[in-house]
């Protein structure tokens, strides 16, 4: 999950907190996470990934976890260039296993992935009825 940003880039220079926005700042927003289950998950993930690691090390030797945090350190600067369309950071989802697991953010945002499948899923539908309809009749 994304940390959300409490400040945005001043036009003249520098960074403010914007309080109208945000809320005031202050040491308990810094140190609570935004929702518990949020941080539940994430520890959870820690101590997976910790586990993982040992077993690693354990079964192919201690370079082996460090060989996969260099390639994992690679895959994290891979990035699409800027612009209107964010990285989806595909290859770095396919090497951690991400694409196999199905989270919170998956089911929970709204529209967003539906939005993004439609188009091309209607259009391949539409392109097959023709096809088939254009067969059905000769």
């Amino acid at each position: 999950m994304e940390e959300s940003t409490k400040s945005i880039q001043h036009e003249i220079g520098g960074v403010y907190t914007d309080a109208l926005r945000f809320g005031f700042h202050g040491v308990k927003s810094d140190i609570l996470e935004v929702h518990p289950l949020q941080s539940a998950t994430q520890s959870a993930k820690k101590i997976q990934r910790d586990m993982n690691k040992k077993v690693l090390a354990n079964t192919y030797g201690s370079a082996f976890p460090i060989k996969l945090d260099l390639d994992r350190q690679i895959l994290t600067r891979f990035q699409r260039p800027p612009g209107p369309i964010p990285s989806s950071m595909l290859g770095l989802e396919a090497y951690t296993g991400a694409l196999d697991d199905i989270g919170f953010e998956d089911y929970l945002n709204g529209n967003k992935m539906l939005l993004l499948l439609c188009p091309p899923v209607f259009l391949f539908c539409r392109v097959l009825v023709l096809i088939l309809a254009h067969y059905s009749l000769n």
